[in-house]
């Protein structure tokens, strides 16, 4: 699906999201409503609701952030990495079926 030229994604709900609210990141990579002035970046908006555990479609529109700190050099997919990339994968394979 795609609005007004911008690409949607799907993401499993961290919590209850109405539809149209403004999203972020939550824990486990999970999406929920930001919340408040002090929320980390907004990742977008919601398309519909979802309670947690559902899949929520949401229009990317990355705002807020700025520059940030360098992280380490060397492949992110090797020690800890390596656990946390899997689970990704694991998550996005589900979620496109």
């Amino acid at each position: 699906m795609i609005i007004k030229n911008r690409e949607t994604w799907k993401v499993e709900a961290g919590a209850e999201i109405q539809a149209g609210v403004s999203v972020e990141t939550g824990e486990d990579g999970k999406i929920v409503k930001a919340l408040g002035e002090d929320a980390p970046p907004i990742i977008g908006y919601s398309i519909n609701a979802a309670i947690a555990g559902e899949v929520v479609s949401y229009v990317r529109n990355v705002k807020g952030g700025g520059e940030g700190v360098p992280g380490p050099q060397g492949s992110k997919r090797q020690g800890c990495w390596e656990e946390q990339w899997n689970e990704i994968v694991a998550r996005v394979e589900t979620l496109e079926g």
